[in-house]
This record gives C-alpha cells, structure tokens and sequence, in this order.
C-alpha cells in the first residue's frame, strides 16, 4: 500500500509558523509587562529610612540618649551626600529635623511628588514609660527612583 505523502510539508509548515507567532507574541508581552510600568521605589526607601531612625533611637531597650546628642546625621550615620533636599524626616518627640523642610508641607496634600511615611513606635523609656515616638520620612528623589 503506497500512501501520498505530498501534503506533510504544507502542514508543517503551518504548525512552525504558529509556534513562531506564539513565541513572538510571548516575547512582546513580556517586554511590555516589563518595561510598561514605572517602578516607585520612593515609598521603600521611606520606610526604611523610618526603621534606620527607629533603630538608631531605641537599639534595645529605652532610648540611646549618646544619638539626641550633637549632630543626629553622624550619630546615627546617615548620609545623603549631595541629594540632603531631596530628604526630609521629622523625629516628633525630641524636636529633631533634618533634610527639606518644604517636603512637610507637600505631606499634607495629595501630591505624587513626595512620598511620605509616619511611623510610631514606643520605647521603654524611664521618665515617661508610654512615650510615644512619631517618626515622618519624606522623599521626593521622583527623577531618580520613578522609572
């Protein structure tokens, strides 16, 4: 029995063009997934701007009163080189600021310029044992961590 063999090519080579197109489209789908959609990173880096004060402040057990004193930067070794007013952070019970101060005041409205954060945490402390500690980050840096 001899059987015609002449159509296998033909229907190969449909069957590769469909894998192809699906592989392509694949391809398209994920670039565009990828590089669709700006990544903001500003709220992270708030966050973990508030834990680092947070930390600094109480690393045990009650407050670390060597950091309140002198210059809170190098205490706590913080260092935001050139980018110091793209920053802002507020320590509400010591009365301590640092960064620009402008970032505060867009806090309080809805812009998507600044990213703010408020943390409160609250230490053993020996004078005042339910001290509470507010921590406001705030960062802009939108050119560098937007994209």
């Amino acid at each position: 029995m001899k059987l015609n063999k002449r159509g296998t090519d033909k229907i190969l080579s449909v069957y590769w063009f469909a894998i192809l197109t699906i592989v392509a489209v694949g391809i398209v789908i994920m670039v565009a997934t990828f590089y669709g959609h700006p990544y903001d990173v500003r709220n992270v880096e708030a966050n973990i701007m508030a834990n680092k004060i947070a930390g600094c402040l109480s690393p045990r057990q009650g407050i670390n009163k060597e950091v309140l004193d002198g210059d809170f930067l190098k205490n706590c070794n913080f260092d935001f080189g050139d980018d110091k007013d793209q920053y802002y952070f507020e320590i509400g019970y010591f009365d301590i600021a640092e960064g620009n101060v402008n970032l505060k005041d867009v806090c309080d409205r809805e812009d998507k310029s600044v990213v703010c954060v408020e943390k409160r945490f609250y230490p053993a402390y020996e004078e005042e044992p339910l001290a509470v500690i507010k921590i406001l980050t705030a960062v802009r840096k939108a050119e560098q961590n937007v994209k």
